[in-house]
C-alpha cells in the first residue's frame, strides 16, 4: 500500500496495488482539471464513459469516487479503453486513481473509461440476479504539460472544459445581457453538470481551475457596424471577445457557442389552438446506444436510460411504449424474463421462450412519471440446474434503437407541480425579465444566469434563452422574473412575499396555478442581494431535478425547500393558500350550497325549540321525582 500511495505522489504512470481510501494526494508536479460525467450501473455488464482530454497534455491519472451498495460483496474492476487497470474490493466509499497515458487517448481527444462488478464467488460466468449498484462519480484528470489552446474562434471551445465564465460590463445595456444569458444557456448545454458556467462582471477578479478553463467576454459595439469576435490569451487565461448590437449580437455569440451536432427535430411549442399533437421519439433519438439496446448472459442484466419530458416538447399526460427487438433462442430448462420499469415501477413483464420477434407494448400516465424518467430494462435468466450445469448456451435480448419508440401525449397547460413540471412546460423557450436599473440589473442577470444554467443541464435541448419586459413575462405566466418585488410576487401569486421589517431572506418560487411555468427570484427582506444569489446558486449545487415543491428559500446560508423549515424561521409574509370554500364554484353549485347551509340552520333551530320545551315540562313537574315522568 506504501508503494501505491508514492506512486501516486510521484506522478508515476504505473498500477496501483491497491484501492485508495480517504483524501488523495495529488502529485506536486501534476495540474488537476475537473471530468464531466460519471458512471452508474446496477448490473454486472461492463459500464462505460468517454471523458475529453485537454488538447496538448500528458494525461497520468483519473480520479474519482467509487461507490459500491449496501451489502454488495465482491470485486470492482476499473477499465481504460477496455482493459483491467484497477481491481479493487467493493466497498460502500473509496478514492480510486487509474493510471493513463497518452496512447490511452483515442482520435477524438477522449478516454474510455469502465467498471465492472464481479459479485464474491463468481467464477463460472453465470452471474447472480441480486441487483448490485455501482457508481464511479467526481472524476478528475490529473496531468502534466501545457494545454494548447486553439486561438480560432471556431475551435476556442475545448471538448474539456474546467470552467467558463461570461464576462459582461458592470453597467451592460440589454443586448448585451440578452446575448450573455444566450451565451450561458449555450455553454450549459455543451458543458454538463460539474463545469462551472457563471456570468459576472470585467471588476471581478476571476478564479483559477487550470486546463480547460476559458473567458467569453461580450461587450457593445457601435451602433450599425457588423459584430467583431477576436479570441487572444491575457492574464494566462484564454479568452474570446465578441462585440455587438442589437439581434447581431446574439446571433455573433450563438454562433461560437452553441452545442454543434444535434440534429433531432423539436417539437413545435403549443400554439394554443387545441390539444397539441402526440410526438414520437426512438431510442436512438433519445441517446440509446448499441450498449443501451442489448442485453444478454445469464443472472441479472440491465439498461437505463434517461428519457426528459422536454424530449418531447411538454409535459406528458400520456406516454406509450412500443419496444421491438429480437431474442435467441431460450435453451430448454431455462426460466428468462425481460422486465420493463419506468422510474422504479414495473409496466411490463414478459416471459421469454422461443427466439424470434419481441415486442413489449404498455401506455403509462403522465402523473407516474418525473420531469427526466428513467426506463430501465431488465433480462432476468436462470439456467437449469443452476451456475453448476456446465456449458451454458449463448442468450441475448437486443433491441432495435429505431423502431422502438416512445409515442407521448402532451398536456395543453402546465399543472402547477412546481419545480417538477419544469424544464418540459416551457417548451424550449425560457425568457427571462429583469428587474433594476444600471449595475444592480445585471446583478439581477448574473443571478439568472444559475438558474439558466440549472434549467438547460435538465432540458433535452438547447433552451432558447433570451431578456423580455417584465411585465409581458408576468402577463403571459411563462419564464424567469428576477429581481422580483412585492408586487410582481403577487401578481405570480407566490407563496411567500416580502417583508419590508422582516428579518433579510429570499426566494425562487413558482407562480400559483395551472397554465403558468414562471419562476420568480426576489429578496424577502431587508438587505438579502447576497441571499438571493445563494438561493439561485442552490439550483446549480443540487441540480434541476433535486428540487422539490415550489418555493426554495435562503435566509442565511444554503437554500433549502420551504417544507423543510421550521415555519417559525421563513423569511417574509406566508400568502394564504387556502381559497375560499366557494371560490371555485359556479353560480349554481353556489345556490345549492345555500339552500344545504338553510336547511341545516332551520333544522337546528327546529331541535333547540323542542329540547327547551321538554326541559321546561321536567322543570314544572319537579327535578326530584325518581319514578317515571307522568304520561301527558
Amino acid at each position: 500500500m506504501a508503494t501505491s500511495v508514492a506512486a501516486v505522489l510521484m506522478g508515476l504512470a504505473v498500477p496501483l496495488a491497491g484501492p485508495l481510501v480517504g483524501p488523495l494526494a495529488e502529485p506536486a508536479a501534476a495540474a488537476r482539471t475537473t471530468l464531466p460525467g460519471g458512471l452508474d450501473t446496477t448490473s454486472l455488464q461492463t459500464a462505460t464513459v468517454s471523458v475529453p482530454v485537454p488538447a496538448g497534455v500528458d494525461p497520468r491519472w483519473v480520479t474519482g469516487a467509487l461507490t459500491v451498495g449496501e451489502g454488495s460483496r465482491g470485486t470492482v474492476n476499473l477499465l481504460v479503453d477496455g482493459r483491467v487497470v484497477r481491481s479493487v474490493p467493493a466497498r460502500p466509499w473509496q478514492r480510486v486513481a487509474l493510471p493513463v497515458g497518452r496512447d490511452d487517448v483515442r482520435p477524438d481527444g477522449t478516454i474510455s473509461l469502465g467498471v465492472r462488478f464481479r459479485p464474491e464467488g463468481d467464477r463460472s460466468g453465470c452471474r447472480p440476479v441480486e441487483e448490485h449498484e455501482v457508481r464511479l462519480t467526481n472524476l478528475a484528470l490529473l496531468h502534466q504539460g501545457a494545454e494548447a489552446v486553439d486561438l480560432d474562434p471556431a475551435g476556442f471551445l475545448p471538448a474539456a472544459a474546467s470552467r467558463v465564465d461570461v464576462v459582461v460590463p458592470r453597467n451592460a445595456s440589454d443586448d448585451v445581457l440578452d446575448a450573455a444569458l444566450a451565451a450561458v444557456g449555450a455553454l450549459a448545454a455543451r458543458y454538463r453538470a460539474g463545469v462551472p458556467v457563471a456570468l459576472t462582471t470585467a471588476d471581478v477578479v476571476l478564479p483559477r481551475t487550470g486546463a480547460g478553463q476559458r473567458v467569453v467576454r461580450i461587450g457593445p459595439g457601435e451602433a450599425g457596424s457588423a459584430p467583431t469576435t477576436t479570441a487572444a490569451v491575457r492574464f494566462g487565461l484564454p479568452n474570446l471577445s465578441i462585440t455587438g448590437s442589437g439581434d447581431d449580437l446574439r446571433r455573433a455569440v450563438l454562433d461560437v457557442l452553441a452545442p454543434a451536432g444535434d440534429t433531432t427535430p423539436r417539437p413545435a411549442a403549443d400554439s394554443g389552438a387545441g390539444a397539441p399533437a402526440p410526438v414520437t421519439r426512438t431510442l436512438r433519438e433519445l441517446g440509446a446506444t448499441g450498449r443501451d439496446t442489448v442485453l444478454s448472459g445469464y443472472g441479472r442484466s440491465a439498461s437505463v436510460l434517461e428519457v426528459p419530458q422536454d424530449a418531447f416538447g411538454g409535459p406528458v399526460d400520456r406516454l406509450d411504449l412500443q419496444l421491438t427487438g429480437t431474442t435467441t433462442d431460450v435453451p430448454a430448462g431455462t426460466q428468462a424474463r425481460l422486465d420493463t420499469y419506468l422510474d422504479g415501477r414495473l409496466v411490463d413483464s414478459a416471459t421469454l421462450d422461443e427466439g424470434g420477434d419481441l415486442a413489449v407494448t404498455t401506455t403509462v400516465p403522465g402523473s407516474r412519471l418525473a420531469a427526466s424518467t428513467r426506463l430501465e430494462l431488465v433480462l432476468t435468466a436462470v439456467p437449469e440446474g443452476g451456475c453448476a450445469s456446465g456449458t451454458l448456451l449463448p442468450l441475448s435480448v437486443e433491441l432495435d434503437p429505431d423502431a422502438s419508440v416512445l409515442t407521448a401525449e402532451l398536456d395543453a397547460r402546465a399543472d402547477g407541480r412546481g419545480f417538477t413540471e419544469l424544464p418540459q412546460a416551457l417548451a424550449g423557450r425560457l425568457p427571462v425579465g429583469l428587474r433594476g436599473e444600471g449595475p444592480d440589473r445585471t446583478l439581477a442577470a448574473a443571478d439568472a444566469a444559475l438558474v439558466v444554467a440549472g434549467l438547460q443541464r435538465a432540458a433535452a435541448y438547447p433552451l432558447e434563452v433570451g431578456v423580455v419586459d417584465p411585465d409581458e413575462l408576468l402577463a403571459d405566466g411563462h419564464g424567469l422574473l428576477v429581481g422580483a418585488g412585492a408586487e410582481d410576487l403577487d401578481a405570480a401569486d407566490a407563496r411567500l412575499r416580502p417583508d419590508p421589517e422582516g428579518a433579510p431572506g429570499a426566494a425562487l418560487q413558482t407562480a400559483r396555478g395551472p397554465g403558468r411555468p414562471l419562476l420568480v427570484l426576489g429578496t424577502l427582506g431587508p438587505g438579502s442581494g447576497r441571499l438571493r444569489t445563494w438561493a439561485a446558486d442552490q439550483v446549480v449545487r443540487d441540480g434541476w431535478q433535486a428540487l422539490t415543491g415550489d418555493v426554495l428559500v435562503s435566509s442565511g446560508g444554503a437554500a433549502r425547500p420551504l417544507a423543510g423549515l421550521d415555519p417559525a424561521t421563513v423569511p417574509g409574509t406566508s400568502a394564504d393558500a387556502t381559497p375560499s370554500a366557494t371560490a371555485d364554484k359556479d353560480p349554481e353549485q353556489r345556490s345549492y350550497t345555500a339552500v344545504a347551509v338553510a336547511g341545516a340552520g332551520l333544522l337546528v333551530l327546529v331541535v333547540g325549540a323542542r329540547s327547551l320545551l321538554v326541559l321546561r315540562r321536567r322543570r314544572s313537574a319537579g327535578t326530584g321525582v325518581s319514578g317515571p315522568a307522568p304520561r301527558p
